[in-house]
């Protein structure tokens, strides 16, 4: 990956003036206008398309729902269940809409236990929150591969929705069972995914597409891999910088402009050729006679 002090050097090489311009001002970490203007083209370009170098996936195993095995008050630190089989070493639980965060487990006790709102009896339900990335940008989705009846079923949920109630989960049949999902953001902006009633333990990938990378220091490395990055950030850096500060000999600007934006055609095309080489391959049984399809077999 290319860094951002890379990047700004190819845009003073391109508007041809000093890296201590006063034109085009820019500093390590100062956050001024040249590293701004860096974040901000690459972000642009990022929202643009599902790019190869953002798609990402997150897997998690799913655990069966279990109680709370005593009376659980505002102020307790530690919280004991009838179970903790398949909970992670930290994360969140949902008691009653009541999000609360852990740091241990021990045994089937909850250690390091924070926020709890309300106060809980033995034997209420306990949910485990399943923690997502937060650097995902736009229609993720989440596959669940399950047991049972059709073991190999995925099922794919897309454009998850911020949802806070559990009024507004989303039922969807899997190999037989009926399970419900919501996307869960707690009161401190951590973010969930909340399956409900599993029966048996699941494996759950998250794929999504990640938010690009802040640019701020000359450290920082592109999200945008190379040669791209040099070969399109700068010049549409150059484009913006020269037109916006009235700093454009004889359309120079304009010249700029088509070379970014072939540039990023490139870029698009090879984006397209990746995306349409890793497509699900299908193919079709028939039932001899009447040309019916019986079976689709997917290979990924």
């Amino acid at each position: 990956m290319a860094t951002l002090a890379t990047i700004k050097q190819d845009f003073y090489d391109i508007v041809g003036e000093p890296t201590d311009s006063t034109v085009y001002p820019s500093s390590d970490g100062g956050g001024t206008y040249v590293e701004a203007l860096a974040d901000r083209v690459q972000d642009t370009i990022c929202r643009e398309n599902k790019w190869w170098f953002l798609k990402n996936k997150y897997l998690f195993a799913t655990a069966v729902d279990t109680t709370l095995d005593g009376d659980v008050a505002t102020t307790d630190t530690t919280i004991d269940l009838t179970s903790a089989s398949g909970y992670p070493s930290s994360g969140a639980i949902w008691v009653e809409e009541d999000v609360i965060n852990y740091t241990g487990v021990s045994s089937n006790q909850l250690t390091g236990v924070t926020n709890i709102d309300l106060a809980h009896d033995d034997g209420d339900k306990v949910e485990i929150m399943y923690s997502i990335p937060s650097d995902f940008s736009h229609e993720p989705r989440l596959i669940l591969k399950g047991a049972g009846a059709k073991p190999m079923r995925y099922i794919q949920v897309d454009s998850l929705d911020d949802n806070t109630e559990s009024a507004d989960d989303h039922n969807f049949d899997f190999g037989g069972q009926t399970h419900r999902w919501s996307l869960i953001r707690d009161k401190n902006g951590n973010e969930f995914i909340r399956l409900k009633n599993p029966t048996a333990s699941k494996t759950a990938v998250f794929h999504y597409y990640k938010e690009a990378t802040t640019l701020d220091d000359d450290a920082d490395e592109t999200t945008i891999p190379d040669p791209f990055a040099r070969k399109i950030l700068p010049f549409f850096m150059a484009d913006l910088a020269m037109k916006e500060r009235g700093d454009n000999p004889d359309g120079l600007a304009d010249d700029i402009l088509l070379e970014a934006e072939r540039e990023l055609k490139k870029m698009k095309n090879y984006n397209m050729r990746r995306q349409w080489g890793k497509r699900q391959k299908v193919f079709n049984m028939y039932r001899s006679g009447n040309g019916r399809i019986v079976r689709q077999i997917i290979i990924n």
